[in-house]
């Protein structure tokens, strides 16, 4: 089991708007329409031209204006205008973009683009706008450990809802409804229920059952059948592929003669059946690791629970570390082909590896992630995938611990250690935590929330704090508390507020919809 305190958790959905954000921004931050810029009085024969212009809507620090000929500028919170300082002759070109935003806001340029002719350029205008982040409360209790109202399986009701949990496995389909399956319900109530949020507020009891510790029904290996489905479990990795089909590796479960981890494979089509895929029926099986770098037929990873997961832009779904029965940690990077072969791509293939950390911000083939659990994932829109943090091992001497370094594996293969710290239990920003929840957005920043950890130099504990690793590579804190086990604000169910908060928790599931 995990070091972290047995509680539960309610499922939540959390809904950010970035309010009065401009449709046309990139991720430069540079205006794109191409609208002509203004010239601003002959420059008397000099040949060179300023390039400025008006700021609007600026109430925080941060905010840096740059070109790569007239240099860069870092305007205070609250100015309305800015000059670049090195003039440009005529004939030269100019991009002015936003090189990083200021804290808790997003900027845009207007007329960025453009050619010097024989004047000054001075409507290269930067338009701010602050994020608004509400939650809205949308069902379930505020209560702990609260019971589940199933209904009848297969019918959406607006009085049914999972019961409380933590450690479950989610998607998000094709049409914009939520997943949800197992987890925890309390110490060693496992559950193996199959919900559904539709797109009308209504949950749907689908497969599974109502009660704890169910076992599971595996059929023959490869056969889609009704009456298959995955015993109950928590802490199972999952996966939605480009055709809409959902994946479900692995996980801790009571449900079979002999508790411990799995690493069967299963998969839950379009047709709403269940399939077992590949894997073992038991647990406690140990991996095929094959020759690293090569996919076979055999190869499969050995059972866990607590890992992290992708999918990337080709539908290849890809598989980090994780926690084995007798409490191993793992760094070992696997990703399942088309074909349906598993490849054992980085890390090694022992438990309790140390990471490699090399240097910051460079890409190494050596590079690599110390074995742990819990990470928090997301991949960005060039298709590289993050991890951060997690319980683990970042050096040979050290112990297992919390973890907040942040890495980024490539299209072309290689780790990159990006920032935090490559000891354990840092109180970094953010500070070091297993089981966050995180998910990327429609921009491209990456959000994480929560978690147990450090919230300080402390003991660690329950975190609720929200932040935003953004575009230009920075992290904002962006709300919830810096301190631990703080509570919830749930306000009125149904409403946003900016004020609403869920309360300190880990474990917890995210979703991300259509309109990010």
């Amino acid at each position: 089991m995990s070091s972290s305190p047995s509680s539960i958790f309610l499922p939540f959905i959390f809904t950010l708007a970035s309010g009065l954000l401009i449709a046309a921004c990139n991720n430069s931050g540079s205006d794109a329409s191409g609208d002509a810029a203004t010239l601003d009085g002959d420059t008397g024969g000099s040949g060179v031209a300023t390039l400025s212009g008006s700021i609007t809507g600026l109430s925080n620090p941060g905010l840096t204006i740059s070109d790569s000929g007239a240099g860069a500028v870092s305007p205070a919170a609250y100015a309305t205008s800015y000059t670049l300082p090195a003039p440009l002759a005529k004939g030269t070109t100019y991009d002015v973009t936003v090189h990083k935003h200021p804290d808790a806001q997003t900027c845009v340029i207007k007329n960025g683009k453009g050619t010097i002719a024989a004047a000054n350029i001075s409507n290269i205008n930067v338009l701010c706008h602050t994020h608004y982040s509400t939650r809205t409360w949308l069902s379930g209790s505020n209560e702990p450990r609260a019971e589940g109202v199933y209904g009848t399986k297969g019918q959406a009701a607006a009085t049914n809802v999972p019961r409380a949990r933590n450690r479950y496995s989610t998607w998000m389909d094709k049409k914009g409804e939520l997943w949800l399956f197992g987890g925890e319900y309390g110490d060693w109530l496992h559950l193996n229920d199959l919900w559904k949020y539709d797109t009308n507020g209504k949950w749907t009891w689908v497969s599974g059952a109502s009660t704890t510790n169910s076992p599971g029904v595996y059929g023959i290996q490869g056969q889609a059948a009704a009456n298959n489905t995955p015993g109950a479990r928590w802490g199972a990795s999952s996966w939605i592929d480009k055709d809409g089909v959902m994946w479900l590796f692995g996980g801790f479960s009571l449900a079979s003669a002999k508790a411990g981890t799995l690493n069967d494979l299963w998969k839950y089509d379009t047709n709403g059946q269940w399939t077992w895929v590949s894997g073992a029926s038991t647990t406690n099986s140990p991996g095929v690791y094959g020759t690293q770098g090569q996919a076979a037929a055999n190869n499969i990873p050995g059972a866990r629970r607590n890992a992290s997961t992708w999918t990337d832009r080709d539908g290849v779904m890809w598989l980090f570390g994780g926690v084995g029965n007798d409490a191993g940690l793992f760094n070992d990077l696997w990703k399942r082909e088309a074909n349906g072969q598993w490849t054992w791509v980085t890390g090694a293939s022992t438990a309790n590896s140390p990471g490699v950390y090399g240097t910051q911000g460079q890409a190494a083939a050596n590079n690599t992630p110390g074995a742990r659990r819990e990470a928090s994932s997301w991949i960005d829109k060039n298709g590289a995938m993050w991890l951060f943090g997690g319980y683990g091992k970042a050096s040979a001497n050290s112990a297992a611990a919390f973890l907040d370094d942040l890495w980024k594996f490539d299209t072309n293969g290689q780790w990159t250690w990006v920032s935090g710290a490559s000891t354990t239990d840092s109180p970094n920003i953010p500070s070091a935590r297993d089981g966050a929840t995180s998910w990327a957005d429609s921009n491209g920043d990456m959000w994480l929330f929560g978690g147990y950890g450090k919230a300080s130099a402390n003991s660690a504990a329950a975190l609720n704090d929200l932040w935003k690793f953004d575009i230009n590579g920075q992290w904002t804190w962006v709300s919830g508390a810096k301190t631990k086990d703080s509570p919830g604000i749930y306000g009125i169910k149904g409403q946003a507020a900016t004020n609403n908060t869920p309360g300190a928790r880990w474990g917890a599931g995210t979703w991300t919809d259509g309109n990010g």
